[in-house]
C-alpha cells in the first residue's frame, strides 16, 4: 500500500459502518506501468477492510492517477 493512501472504517451514529479514504493530490509516486499516467495513490491490489453482516470479507482496490 502506498504511503499516500489512508483508509479508515468507523461506525456512525446510525449504526452503519463507513469508509473514509484520504490521499494527497500533490504526491507523485512515479509513472504507471504503461508510462502514460502518474501514480498519486494506490492500495497495491485488493485489501480487506472488514467483514459484512454475513461474515464475508469486504475488499477495496484503489488506484489514483493524474
Amino acid at each position: 500500500m502506498s504511503n499516500n493512501l489512508e483508509v479508515k472504517v468507523a461506525k456512525a451514529k446510525d449504526g452503519k459502518y463507513y469508509a473514509q479514504i484520504a490521499f494527497c493530490l500533490d504526491v507523485d509516486l512515479g509513472l504507471s506501468s504503461t508510462g502514460k499516467t502518474t501514480k498519486v495513490a494506490s492500495s497495491g491490489g485488493f485489501q480487506v477492510i472488514g467483514m459484512d453482516s454475513n461474515n464475508k470479507p469486504v475488499r477495496y482496490s484503489i488506484n489514483v492517477i493524474k
